[in-house]
């Protein structure tokens, strides 16, 4: 029996609806001479029935059936390998043919003599797609190229240059040529971007080339199948990110010939970056929020997670908490069903700073336990860092910078990789990177806890959108250490595994000796930044002077600037105020006081309050009510936020009484003791063991919690868009009094307001 002249080829899935059109599209053509190659790929619903039924008919028809899903690549490659036409046509089972049309296209590539003929679509709307869509393909996409081309021009028209479509069924090969190209091509599952990949090889062996706008030989049914709905579903959208597979098998390709391909590099990258960033789109756009943590697990199984961090960036970098709130939870692996080994502390830099004493303290009892341990930082080592603790490897991780996040990535994924990271302890907290980081690492596979160094709610002095962002951002992460109840309290509604540890202190503080009454002497510890509230210690020193002429105050921090000699030259404070600057050792000065200050707004958990209660050294401060360590009861004495005469009386009262000073002594030793005996190690192997902490707060917690969150965002979203009569909006006016309150101090700030509204 001779050859047919034509081989068609038809791939089947579940498209029982629309398959007797396409068969009798067939199986009635003009011309009679041809074979159709019907390969079923598990259809499970009457498709598999229809096939045969035209097999029993018509002897042309043959029927290769697969009970599992081998997809349209590897159908196409068994339809093609059992083909014995001199030339061969792919058709898709929802589409069909002009009944014309195997006649009218076998005289023309006779006519032309080249290895590819392509010949013109017609576009039909079957799902109410934009009209404008249709219109690009019919007039645009899918018109051949209206040239003869040979040899290399045959590829790199279609794939470099887009000259023409790369779709399969709207052209008819050599067979011979289909078999060359097939032979080169893998049976896997592939079910979407294999139309390219198919073509990318075909068109690299291809000599020539001939695009005939013809009548209409092929009726594209748009909108059939997966390609009409902008809604996704779960399963249609990890098709969609098959296509990082169909990039990767282009690449084989390539290699396999010496990536001596004209321009391989340039089509790859620009696939890569199309395709992937199709995907993020995707995810984004029409994949329902239900589906959104799994569409994201499958992202990071088909994509490079840094391709994926940097389309989120470009695309939605001022969307941080729409991202995070449409993840909801990650179902990445947790940490209780991994194994850790090596932990790393992030920070941008390791010098003299709150932040930076505790990781140096951490890092220590962390080798201890068995860890090894890495510090991360984006500044380079200096004069002025903590030392670092024996077995830490610190490495330096790429700032972002102009060209954007992608080098901060791949230092990112040098470092993991080469370090075997298994969690990282994020200790900028507060970060605007913290989510792009976290996304990243958790695509990694490395988890990612948050320290939170600082009190919840200390954004709501500046009226930070950062206050109801960061919930969504900290759900993601695998868990947060807190330094308060009151922290835990918040944290908890919005991460489960929200875990108080108090920061470690140095063996070395409690073995001091415990300052004297009789020193007559206040110790204010800190930076001149605004939250301090640096002016203050002033108007209490002049109000405490004035009673005990005598009395000292050390100021230790960055009193550099001539501003504040000229403040205490004012008060007349010259012979009281004693002005350190920044000091390693603060023993020294504690030793020789008697009350220590504290005039913050807001503090996580001060090293200074502890440092001063090792010493049985009595506290006063502004209240701040979450502190652990902020109650009579363990050596500090409160008073009234901003109350300068109030924190004067205390000071003035626990010099002159001695059995007073005595009691509020004992209590601060006591506090110290209990930290003296915290077990640490005990505590953070439960965060490396994820194990789930105890809930400190209940449901009515949560809708507390939940309703301040919401309202927060509501207030934050009135106000930026209400303006008041000055013109100003509230937020522009709360900046104005924070950069007022950094310039000149708090005190000052709210002695202007109250002045104002007099």
């Amino acid at each position: 029996m001779n050859s047919p002249k034509v081989s068609i080829v038809i791939p089947v899935h579940n498209v029982e609806q629309y398959l007797n059109q396409c068969i009798d599209s067939v199986v009635n053509q003009t011309l009679r001479d041809i074979e159709i190659i019907c390969v079923n790929n598990d259809s499970n619903d009457n498709s598999l029935n229809i096939l045969k039924e035209y097999q029993e008919k018509d002897g042309r028809v043959k029927v290769t059936s697969f009970e599992e899903c081998v997809g349209p690549l590897t159908a196409r490659k068994i339809g093609v390998d059992q083909a014995s036409g001199e030339y061969i046509m792919f058709v898709d089972s929802d589409d069909y043919l002009e009944l014309n049309a195997c006649e009218l296209v076998l005289k023309k590539i006779e006519e032309m003599q080249v290895d590819i003929l392509q010949f013109s679509t017609f576009v039909h709307n079957c799902a109410n797609i934009d009209e404008n869509k249709v219109k690009n393909l019919n007039d645009k996409r899918l018109v051949p190229y209206d040239t003869l081309l040979k040899d290399e021009e045959v590829f790199k028209a279609a794939v470099i240059d887009n000259k023409y479509s790369f779709t399969l069924w709207n052209k008819i090969y050599k067979a011979q040529l289909c078999k060359q190209a097939f032979a080169d091509i893998q049976a896997k599952y592939l079910p979407v971007g294999e139309d390219l990949f198919i073509y990318f090889a075909i068109a690299y062996y291809a000599k020539s080339y001939y695009g005939w706008k013809s009548p209409t030989i092929y009726n594209y049914c748009f909108g059939r199948g997966v390609t009409g709905s902008d809604e996704f579903t779960l399963n249609k959208f990890e098709r969609h990110c098959y296509q990082a597979e169909a990039v990767a098998e282009m690449d084989n390709f390539c290699k396999s010939k010496d990536y001596k391909i004209p321009g391989c590099a340039e089509f790859l990258k620009k696939y890569k970056e199309n395709w992937c960033t199709a995907c993020v789109i995707a995810w984004k756009e029409h994949l329902p929020k239900e589906f959104a943590a799994e569409g994201l697990e499958m992202l990071y199984k088909h994509w490079d997670p840094k391709d994926i961090v940097l389309n989120f960036i470009e695309r939605y970098g001022n969307k941080k908490e729409e991202i995070a709130k449409k993840i909801g939870r990650m179902p990445s692996v947790q940490i209780k069903d991994k194994t850790i080994k090596t932990v790393a502390l992030y920070y941008s830099r390791y010098s003299v700073g709150g932040t930076e004493k505790v990781m140096s303290l951490l890092m220590p009892i962390f080798v201890e336990m068995g860890y090894n341990v890495v510090l991360i930082t984006e500044e380079q080592p200096s004069d002025n860092d903590f030392p670092l603790p024996n077995k830490v490897k610190r490495v330096i991780l790429a700032k972002e910078n102009s060209s954007g996040f992608a080098d901060r990535l791949n230092s990112l994924q040098k470092i993991t990789e080469e370090n075997n990271i298994d969690i990282v302890l994020y200790n900028a907290w507060g970060s605007n990177r913290l989510i792009w980081d976290l996304l990243y690492l958790k695509g990694k596979g490395v988890s990612v806890i948050s320290q939170a160094h600082s009190v919840f709610s200390y954004r709501l002095l500046s009226f930070d959108p950062r206050f109801f962002r960061l919930t969504s951002v900290y759900a993601l992460l695998d868990g947060v250490v807190v330094l308060s109840q009151v922290d835990k309290l918040f944290w908890e509604v919005f991460n489960k595994n929200t875990y108080y540890i108090p920061n470690p202190v140095s063996k070395e503080l409690f073995d001091v000796e415990n300052v004297r009454w009789s020193n007559k002497a206040i110790i204010w510890i800190g930076r001149t930044t605004y939250e301090k509230n640096p002016q203050a210690p002033f108007e209490i020193m002049r109000l405490v002077a004035a009673q005990i002429p005598d009395a000292k105050m050390y100021l230790l921090g960055d009193f550099d600037d001539p501003k504040w000699k000229e403040t205490a030259q004012k008060y007349s404070l010259e012979n009281n105020i004693v002005f350190t600057g920044f000091v390693s050792d603060v023993n020294k000065y504690i030793a020789q006081s008697s009350v220590h200050l504290m005039t913050s707004s807001f503090e996580g958990f001060p090293m200074s309050l502890l440092e001063a209660k090792a010493h049985g050294m009595p506290t006063v401060m502004f209240d701040m009510p979450h502190l652990e360590l902020g109650s009579t009861e363990k050596g500090t004495i409160g008073v009234d936020m901003m109350d300068c005469a109030m924190a004067a009386d205390e000071i003035v009262k626990l010099l002159q009484n001695e059995e007073y000073w005595n009691k509020i002594s004992a209590n601060a030793q006591n506090c110290a003791s209990e930290f003296k005996n915290y077990d640490y190690k005990e505590a953070w192997n439960d965060v490396f063991a994820g194990k789930e902490p105890q809930k400190a707060g209940d449901s009515l917690t949560e809708d507390l919690v939940n309703t301040i969150v919401n309202h927060y965002e509501l207030g934050y979203i009135y106000t930026n868009k209400s303006k008041k009569s000055s013109g100003k909006s509230l937020s522009q006016n709360i900046s104005a009094a924070i950069k007022c309150a950094k310039e000149k101090g708090v005190v000052y700030t709210v002695k202007l307001f109250f002045k104002k509204i007099v």
